[in-house]
């Protein structure tokens, strides 16, 4: 039936300049960029995890419920180990622009393909011809092109986004045989608008990582991982066949929302193509995401999860 299909002609450019100094390997680049609000592309747009929890769903296989009986909320850790079929995952393309989480990346969730976004960015990129370390820092400043998930006396959205990282390598800043590595980064972004239904969300991610070679083959790793969000934001609803907006599908607010990853492992490498690792995983989810309206509640989830990692990979 296409008596309810339209078609939509949109577009998006992306111009920037940099001037880079080889002698110390730094870069600095700025640019502007904008996607248009009908802009499509299902094959960039499509999302691998998506939330779930927007339609009342929690197919997750690893500890679906706390010790209550209640179920839990989707957290970082569930991102990269719910893999199954028909669970937080979707394995093809989207025709339909599917429900994000607005707590890990609110002003791109669709990546560069973000529909509805222009603005400025500016950022500096290092790295010695050695290889000894490896820096990146960039800023982001975008807004809406026109404001969604409100009525007429909503501003459009702003966003600010910060993004750093860095890598060190110690052993060859000191010239000793074995690798020692660390590395770090964090991700500071702020949503605001004013208006009828005013929308501000802070969210905050960061993390750091080892990587030490103790003899030769054998390695001891850790990291951290912490995500923090508060505030409030609007998810909206799109037509399954337009991909238009149909309405504010609900608020959504996050209570001191925080989750923290902390590893320990090893791994030993026999050859190239044949690797034993070990992997401790501690979990801790505190804080509150509520989803109110037609929208299923998530209540106060205060949980923590243990995880232990065997892996042998053999390379083919």
């Amino acid at each position: 039936n296409l008596t309810n299909l339209r078609v939509t002609n949109d577009m998006f450019y992306d111009g920037s300049v940099f001037v880079k100094y080889n002698p110390l390997g730094i870069k600095l680049f700025g640019g502007m960029k904008q996607v248009g609000v009908d802009y499509y592309a299902p094959g960039a747009q499509s999302l691998r995890v998506y939330n779930t929890a927007v339609a009342g769903v929690n197919n997750m296989s690893l500890f679906p419920t706390m010790n209550n009986g209640t179920t839990r909320n989707i957290n970082m850790y569930d991102r990269f180990t719910q893999e199954s079929y028909g669970g937080i995952y979707n394995n093809g393309i989207s025709a339909t622009l599917l429900p994000y989480f607005a707590q890990y990346n609110n002003a791109t969730p669709y990546g560069e393909a973000t529909a509805n976004r222009k603005g400025i960015y500016a950022g500096l990129e290092a790295k010695d011809s050695a290889g000894i370390y490896d820096v990146s820092v960039r800023y982001d400043n975008l807004k809406e092109l026109s404001a969604e998930g409100g009525t007429s006396g909503d501003e459009a959205r702003k966003f600010s986004v910060i993004t750093a990282g860095a890598k060190l390598y110690i052993n060859k800043l000191f010239k000793i045989k074995n690798t020692i590595a660390v590395n770090g980064g964090a991700r500071l972004e702020n949503t605001t608008r004013s208006g009828n239904n005013p929308a501000d969300l802070k969210n905050q991610m960061i993390d750091a990582g080892l990587e030490l070679e103790a003899f030769k083959s054998f390695y001891i790793l850790g990291g951290y991982k912490l995500a923090t969000s508060n505030g409030n934001e609007y998810i909206m609803g799109r037509n399954s066949k337009t991909n238009e907006l149909t309405s504010v599908v609900a608020p959504v607010k996050m209570n001191d929302l925080s989750q923290q990853i902390l590893s320990f492992g090893a791994k030993y490498n026999f050859n190239k193509n044949n690797v034993f690792s070990a992997q401790l995983n501690l979990i801790e989810n505190k804080g509150q995401v509520v989803y109110t309206n037609d929208l299923k509640s998530v209540s106060k989830n205060k949980y923590s999860l243990t995880q232990i990692y065997l892996v042998y990979t053999i390379r083919f």
